[in-house]
């Protein structure tokens, strides 16, 4: 289990882990970025547009109207949040709390929907944003 003490045990084993879940997640990541300008497209329109080898670099989209190239979609979001939601089940389980990982990933869930609909914090001054 994800931030587990059986995940993290000494001899390097957890890093180990540790590593391949960040590279699952990176993996995911990427490939939504690089399919998402093109997620409803047929096969037939990919092969006119990008050959029969595909999408093989990031494309400009316009997800608000403004160009972005290699942003995730909401598909990466909820998985990042689903992962949260896992970790904080196996720290209640390490804590002796029991496992059930309904309750942590429905609250994960619950505060990625407010990264949707409620404002963030204002832009720092002289600061990006």
């Amino acid at each position: 289990m994800l931030g587990s003490r059986t995940a993290q045990a000494d001899g390097g084993g957890g890093m180990e882990f540790r590593s391949r879940v960040r590279g699952c997640l990176l993996g995911g990541a990427v490939g939504d970025a690089l399919g998402a300008p093109v997620e409803f497209s047929s096969l037939a329109d990919l092969r006119a547009r990008f050959g029969p080898a595909g999408v093989r670099e990031f494309i400009v989209d316009y997800p608000d109207g403004a160009p972005v190239r290699g942003a995730v979609t909401d598909d990466t979001q909820m998985t990042l949040w689903t992962v949260e939601g896992l970790i904080r089940a196996g720290v209640r389980r390490d804590r002796g709390l029991g496992f059930n990982p309904v309750g942590p990933v429905h609250h994960a869930y619950y505060r990625w929907y407010d990264t949707q609909v409620l404002p963030g914090p204002p832009p720092r001054a002289g600061g990006p944003g």
